[in-house]
């Protein structure tokens, strides 16, 4: 299956859907609610131009590290999380994106309506996966790393 990226664009979305493509949603730059809107867009796009149910897919882009002890793992992680949050603000400081404080590894892991990225046990990853999955209205597929 071929995907469009939605990034945060209706328009995107909208193309995704028209040509049968699936939609990837780039999970690293925000929550899940916040693409929720792209991805009713797609599914009602997609529907209203006869593609069916079968090739539709919607994919979140995410981070994730996974241990046995989820505290440790955190503890393990957050340096290399934290560490690539400020490349990336850099890089959008630097052009000319916005200038504000930086987001904190809690909310970025932890946060349940904001997380960007998963970090825990086996166990604590899948309850957040399927918070993405209900959040965005649709099915975890394979992940892919």
């Amino acid at each position: 299956m071929l995907f469009r990226s939605g990034g945060s664009s209706e328009d995107s979305a909208r193309s995704a859907a028209r040509r049968g493509l699936g939609l990837q949603l780039p999970g690293l730059f925000a929550g899940a609610g916040f693409f929720r809107n792209l991805a009713d867009i797609y599914r009602r796009e997609f529907q209203a131009g006869r593609l069916g149910n079968g090739a539709r897919r919607i994919g979140y882009t995410a981070h994730c590290h996974v241990g046995t002890d989820g505290d440790a793992a955190r503890r393990d992680w957050e340096k290399y999380h934290i560490g690539y949050l400020n490349w990336v603000g850099d890089i959008a400081e630097a052009g000319g994106g916005p200038r504000g404080p930086r987001p904190s590894f809690e909310r970025n892991v932890m946060d349940p309506e904001h997380h960007t990225a998963l970090c825990g046990t086996p166990d604590e990853v899948t309850v957040r996966l399927e918070r993405w999955r209900h959040t965005l209205g649709g099915q975890i597929g394979r992940a892919h790393v």
